[in-house]
């Protein structure tokens, strides 16, 4: 077992006190997180935090300015779902019991993780840290901020969500204790199971509520306080739900309990339930990409004509060309608004009009990885959603999903939404990070290009105004 209780508490940091110099930033372009994007503009930014962007922000003199014109930049992403920096990773639970709902995963953080220099790296500025999926209320999520340096590892709130594992997770491994010598055969042993332990758990929440209003000596439950906040809408609850039974499952439980605020996390099979989770309103972070029980690497799509004859014009093609398209030619409306031309792009997939032209795929179709077409129906049936859970490599990073996403057929400008501002807002921190706004926190990733094409590479990353990697000094070395 896991004794994550053991390892290193992380203190929560406070803002310095002294004044410190205004930085300037000068991109070629902003994405703003909010769908908005600027060029030529200027961000401000005095104590870690932003004053001000636009185009005419004065730069104040003496003042530090990095002019960054040939790059882009973006807010810092967000990773609604993380098990970074928790030894064991998404199976490191204290698995004494079942459930340890007063548990809060900032007391088990361990700072010098070398999987929070892996998230800088790629861009993530901001963690949302879960307990393991091996306990069925496995405690509270963190909000944290990376940092290439371990001890300068931030845990901005320790009391994000409360998180609820659904599925076989619980159950995997059961018996262990009793092969290896030991007396204790946990429970549950079935997804059946797991949802009674957690209907279980809430009644007897309730009840504890019960009983100590009629008797002032019932002594205090931390676990039941825990889960009572949660059922009283104080806190968030946050479901691992993979499959549509467990996601159905989830929105049930809701119901039964009066629990108002609910998030599904991995939801792989959420294209399944589209219309269950847009009709209560129910917010959903879609990932990892790759999972061994879903799939591996997407099919991309493919022009048969053109790869054939090379031949850019080969087709019939009538809403957006290749890269490179000179030749005049009709571009017909497809009758979706959110379709727009877009010459940067090298195919045009899940329209109507692709489709019929034989030059993109429908996102329903098994060509399609099923966690890239759960985030284009859930966008479609207006599911409030986000990436989550990216990997720790190239191909498999959440901008990676988000490039995925984007080839079939969800907007560019959503799916970086759904990288920054979505999560922030489902993960109830779009407070401080998510977008470049006024008071918001300066995160900021630096890129060489749109952030959604592959050849754009990150060459520096801030958080809090502080530049931690700058790979344009690495790369001069």
């Amino acid at each position: 077992m896991a004794h994550l209780l053991l390892l290193v508490l992380i203190a929560v940091s406070t803002p310095a006190t002294d004044s410190g110099p205004d930085l300037f930033i000068k991109a070629g372009r902003v994405y703003l997180g909010t769908g908005e994007t600027l060029e030529g503009a200027v961000i401000h930014i005095k104590d870690g935090r932003i004053v001000a962007v636009g185009k005419d922000v004065v730069i104040t003199s003496g003042a530090t300015v990095y002019d960054l014109s040939a790059y882009v930049v973006m807010p810092g992403m967000v990773e609604g779902v993380s098990y970074a920096g928790i030894p064991g990773g998404r199976a490191g639970n204290e698995e004494g019991r079942e459930h340890t709902p007063s548990l809060r995963v900032a007391q088990a953080f361990d700072p010098r993780s070398p999987d929070l220099a892996r998230k800088a790296r790629m861009g993530v500025t901001s963690l949302v840290v879960h307990p393991g999926s091996r306990n069925v209320i496995g405690g509270m999520a963190c909000h944290v901020k990376a940092r290439l340096d371990g001890a300068a590892v931030m845990v901005a709130s320790d009391a994000v969500a409360l998180r609820i594992t659904l599925g076989t997770d619980p159950a995997a491994g059961q018996g262990r204790s009793s092969r290896s010598g030991g007396f204790m055969n946990r429970r549950p042993q079935s997804r059946m199971a797991t949802i009674y332990e957690v209907r279980e758990q809430l009644q007897r929440a309730l009840n504890y509520r019960e009983r100590r209003a009629a008797d002032k000596t019932v002594p205090e439950n931390a676990d039941y306080e825990t889960v009572l906040l949660a059922l009283d809408g104080k806190l968030p609850v946050h479901w691992q739900a993979r499959t549509q039974k467990d996601i159905q499952a989830v929105l049930r439980l809701a119901k039964e309990f009066g629990l108002k605020r609910n998030v599904v996390l991995e939801a792989y099979e959420a294209d399944k339930c589209t219309s269950e989770l847009a009709q209560t309103s129910t917010p959903v972070l879609v990932g990892p990409l790759f999972h061994p029980q879903y799939g591996g690497a997407p099919r991309p799509p493919t022009n048969p004509e053109i790869d054939a004859t090379g031949d850019d014009h080969a087709h019939e093609h009538e809403e957006i060309c290749l890269v490179g398209c000179t030749q005049e030619h009709e571009h017909r409306d497809c009758g979706d608004p959110t379709h727009v031309h877009d010459a940067s792009w090298p195919t045009c997939v899940s329209h109507d009009c692709c489709i019929a032209a034989g030059v993109g795929i429908a996102p329903d179709t098994a060509e399609v990885h099923r966690p890239v077409g759960a985030a284009w129906k859930l966008w479609k049936s207006g599911v409030p959603c986000g990436f989550a859970r990216g990997g720790d490599v190239p191909g498999s990073t959440l901008l990676d999903f988000a490039r995925f996403a984007v080839r079939s057929g969800l907007p560019a400008d959503h799916a970086l939404r759904m990288l920054t501002s979505e999560p922030a807002r489902i993960c109830g921190i779009d407070d401080r990070v998510g977008s470049i706004a006024k008071g918001k926190d300066a995160d900021l990733v630096v890129l060489t290009g749109d952030p959604l094409l592959p050849t754009s590479a990150i060459k520096m990353v801030l958080i809090d105004g502080e530049v931690i990697l700058d790979a344009r000094k690495e790369n001069a070395k």
